[in-house]
């Protein structure tokens, strides 16, 4: 029987590139998950740092048992091209180099835990002994020896010997002697510091921690090439790159890698699993791409081949592996040739079976690009028929551009059998198809080589990304973007402050920062309540960035808040900016129903000086919008050194007075909003949330939100806080019987959660008033709570010991992470309202709020959603089974005193 040679080949490739064993085991209990871990410190070593979190991935996860699967950086791309594994953890020039050829992503980065502090990032040290004094500069480094860690150690060498070529040194030309000591990185510190070797290169924190260790003093070395980076504590030499990551491997279940990542999230920062693992934790992934441009420029890793080698080099280097492996190859050929006739002939209906069952689109060409094979996969994936596409080019039915500039893939065939192996482009494909739907690719393409060697076609398998990609995106869009208005948040805004007073210091660049505040914004909020305050920000947000170029930063820091970043913009630039932005507020009519409102804008300008610091610069900007209000709003205030408005805005106690005087005068009220049960069970009593409001000069009412930032800016929330205890306390007796029921919540800042005598204040107040601890619950903010952590886990334990309750007040708007609900012992967990005003017409919204009600229940705890301000809103919160609810629907605030008997 006779066979068609350019076929078989092509099927034999193709059985190569996608036949997936990840269908064994299916109907197991238990399915092993193994995890690659590589051990560059050793396997025992390995085992002792990481068997902590897959014992705890076992117990989270049932129905998967963890395993660990040691490697070297030799055998690392071996493991996982077998498909042994289903999860791989290595350095990040190992995942490079894993990621191009064989196809693995990238699902969650680790903080390492380090003598300087937690950090995503990394860089290394490129040093000496600080006796050699005539070694100050990388160039001094010619003629000398020098010593890293291993020749793929990324961080332990790689990246010294990219700034050392940027510094024009070859190091295997320029050194008089270049070792590698092998880990760990300490014994090439120790050879440099003996005097063995005149310089090394060691990843950051080696020498902190060896420092800390008490083996040598930080006068005993100099740093070569210094580097400051922001919000890196470090010594450094290079250029920060991200840390380990943690990756999938093409077949691996994207629902267990979810559960995976989520698990790993869950674990709070300072978790013995951690610790055991040397790590602060895990965040999601970072970007990679720096770490392909350095393997790229070196030419290591998936790059080693690029440029022009000399056979003659490579025979002279490795022609005892290539004649044996030639003999080897021959020998194997010669003994099988027939048995492998046999068995492809046997195998041709089986694989065909497999590659019409595997979840990846495949298709195969002809060397001029027309179709010859589709599996039913990618049918489904471009929407056509196998015999609408059987026979045509494969460009117009695949149409493949990139993700950044939307510019076409180009000829893949070509490129195909310009090649000898299989190659990937990961991460940046796109798939439009006519219908205008759009996927996100991974493709892996390879040439269908025949027996005689000469390429017979190509096979193109396209692995579709799109939800993977869509879930990362979100969660860094999220992590950075205020959700009303679609602009930076504050986060994000002081990171890009962070970079820009780093451009002024380096390159001298004018930067002026904006910070703006509404005018009259309370009127709005006060009047029409806090939907309308909503559409007034967001059209605002549109105003202003209809005035900035694209290279500006415009963001919400907060409230009515907004700031703005000017690069490469003069003070008087700046200045017109400004007079543009007020022109333009200054013309806008807000209006809503019968309404119409005039919002004008107050804005501090500070042009960003060389001892700028962010902290600072962010109190002077305040400071200067504070005087463009105090001048009379809706103007603008440049910022100076010594600047006299400003010195007499930081001098200023007028708030302070006035608080003073309403002590004395008895001005201070307190009102009510009930929190109502949702339950379907039985007639729960409402409780209520106390609420402080303050009566002005003339009578009339002041919000807490005028009157309490200034309070919390000058320490005075400690003096409200006791006054509201006080007074709720002492009307307990007046308050009818059957409002007692429920009880109350009673709201306590973070400066009280900080007062070491607020306690006993507050046994002693209990016990004057005879008030049952159980009719008691405190809200505080996870801001307040995590900011004073360990004070406050010591107060809420103790009072809870005692009956009292305790509520976790505006959850998922602050810094913390799901992991808190676990330190704080808890009642209830108040979810932020901003989430809840919006879930009945924003799905995200909606999941936001399912998500932290599931995980609190998960947790032990009741819910309470905030701001509910229809019965749209109270229904579906009904059906997710939120447990409690608070807002407008229900009741506006009222005063206490309707409670009275």
């Amino acid at each position: 029987m006779s066979y068609n040679k350019a076929t078989i080949g092509a099927l034999l490739i193709l059985g190569v590139l996608i036949l997936n064993p990840a269908w064994a085991n299916r109907d197991a209990q238990v399915e092993t998950v193994r995890v690659a871990i590589l051990a560059h410190r050793g396997v025992e070593t390995a085992l002792r740092q990481w068997q902590p979190t897959m014992d705890y991935l076992t117990r989270t996860l049932q129905g998967y048992r963890f395993e660990i699967v040691t490697v070297d950086n030799d055998d690392i791309e071996l493991v996982v091209a077998s498909n042994e594994v289903d999860f791989v953890l290595t350095n990040p020039g190992s995942y490079v180099t894993l990621e191009s050829r064989q196809g693995v992503y990238r699902v969650a980065t680790l903080i390492r835990s380090q003598p300087t502090g937690p950090q995503a990032q990394f860089g290394a040290v490129i040093f000496t002994r600080n006796q050699s004094s005539d070694i100050q500069t990388l160039q001094d480094l010619v003629g000398r020896s020098f010593i890293a860690v291993h020749p793929k150690a990324f961080g332990g060498w790689q990246m010294g010997w990219r700034e050392l070529r940027e510094a024009g040194i070859d190091p295997f030309k320029d050194f008089s002697r270049m070792e590698f000591s092998g880990f760990p990185q300490s014994a090439v510190v120790e050879a440099v510091m003996s005097g063995r070797v005149d310089a090394g290169t060691v990843r950051t924190d080696v020498l902190e921690r060896m420092i800390q260790q008490g083996r040598f003093s930080q006068d005993d070395l100099r740093v070569l090439n210094p580097i400051q980076a922001p919000g890196f504590n470090a010594m450094l030499s290079t250029r920060l790159y991200p840390e380990w990551p943690l990756a999938i491997m093409r077949d691996t279940d994207r629902i267990l890698a979810r559960k995976v990542v989520m698990a790993l999230y869950a674990l709070p920062f300072n978790d013995p699993i951690l610790t055991a693992a040397g790590i602060a934790g895990w965040t999601i992934p970072y970007d990679y791409t720096p770490v392909h441009d350095l393997m790229r420029e070196l030419k290591v890793g998936p790059y080693e081949n690029l440029g022009q080698i000399s056979v003659r080099e490579v025979l002279r280097q490795y022609w005892p592996w290539i004649l044996g492996l030639g003999l080897f190859l021959a020998a194997i050929v010669v003994f099988h040739s027939l048995r492998l006739l046999k068995l492809v002939h046997e195998s041709r209906q089986s694989l065909h079976n497999t590659l019409n069952s595997i979840g990846d689109a495949v298709i195969t060409t002809d060397i001029h690009g027309l179709i010859e094979f589709v599996n039913p996969a990618a049918e489904r994936l471009l929407n056509r028929t196998r015999k609408d596409m059987v026979g045509r080019p494969y460009e117009p039915i695949v149409p493949l551009t990139y993700e950044q500039n939307n510019d076409p893939v180009g000829d893949l065939v070509s490129e195909s059998l310009g090649r000898d192996a299989p190659f990937t482009i990961a991460d940046n494909i796109q798939l439009t198809l006519g219908t205008g739907d759009q996927y996100s690719i991974k493709l892996t393409t390879a040439p269908i080589v025949s027996d005689s060697g000469h390429a017979s076609g190509c096979v193109l398998v396209l692995h579709d990304i799109t939800d993977m990609q869509h879930m990362t995106q979100k969660l860094r869009y999220q992590a950075s973007h205020d959700p009303l208005t679609d602009l930076y948040n504050r986060r994000e805004f002081e990171h890009s402050l962070q970079q820009a007073i780093y451009r002024v210091k380096r390159y001298k660049l004018p930067v002026s920062l904006l910070y703006l505040d509404l005018d009259n914004f309370k009127i709005v909020n006060d009047s029409s309540g806090h939907f309308v305050g909503d559409e007034l920000l967001k059209q605002t947000a549109q105003i202003l960035r209809n005035h900035l170029r694209e290279s500006d930063v415009l963001a919400r820091l907060g409230g009515d808040e907004f700031g703005i970043l000017l690069d490469n913009c003069t003070l008087s630039d700046a200045q017109q900016i400004a007079g543009k932005i007020h022109e333009a507020m200054d013309s806008f009519r807000f209006q809503w129903d019968e309404h119409i409102f005039r919002v004008g804008v107050s804005i501090g300008i500070v042009p960003l000086r060389l001892d700028s610091e962010p902290t600072i610069v962010m109190g002077e900007a305040d400071a200067a919008c504070y005087v463009a209000k105090a001048h009379g709003r809706n103007r603008y205030h440049v910022y100076q050194v010594d600047d006299s408005d400003v010195m007499q805005h930081h001098g200023e106690v007028a708030w302070v007075q006035r608080i003073s005087r309403a002590f004395e005068e008895n001005r201070f009220e307190l009102y009510c909003q009930p929190i109502m049960s949702l339950s379907a069970h039985g007639n729960e009593p409402s409780h209520y949330e106390v609420l402080i409001r303050l009566r002005d000069e003339e009578g009339q009412l002041v919000p807490p939100s005028a009157f309490l930032p200034a309070a919390d800016r000058y320490n005075l929330m400690p003096t409200i806080d006791r006054w509201v205890v006080r007074t709720v306390f002492a009307a307990f007796s007046r308050i009818a019987e059957e409002k007692l029921k429920g009880g109350f919540n009673i709201n306590l800042s973070g400066q009280t959660l900080g007062d070491e005598y607020f306690q006993q204040f507050l046994l002693e107040e209990m016990e004057r008033y005879q008030v049952p601890a159980e009719s008691i619950c405190f809200e505080v903010t996870e801001t307040a709570a995590i900011s004073r952590l360990d004070s406050a886990i010591a107060f809420i334990s103790e009072m809870r010991a005692r009956g009292c309750r305790f509520a976790l007040d505006d959850f998922g708007t602050g810094v913390s992470t799901f992991s808190y609900l676990r330190n704080l012992p808890l009642d209830y967990v108040k979810i932020d309202g901003s989430f809840v005003r919006d879930m009945v017409d924003d799905e995200l919204m909606a999941a936001m709020v399912d998500s932290i009600n599931q995980i609190v229940h998960v947790v032990g705890l009741k819910s309470v959603a905030e701001f509910v301000e229809n019965d749209a809103i109270l229904r579906q919160l009904e059906i997710l089974g939120v447990d409690y609810a608070q807002g407008y629907t229900i009741s506006r605030p009222f005063p206490m005193s309707q409670l009275f008997n």
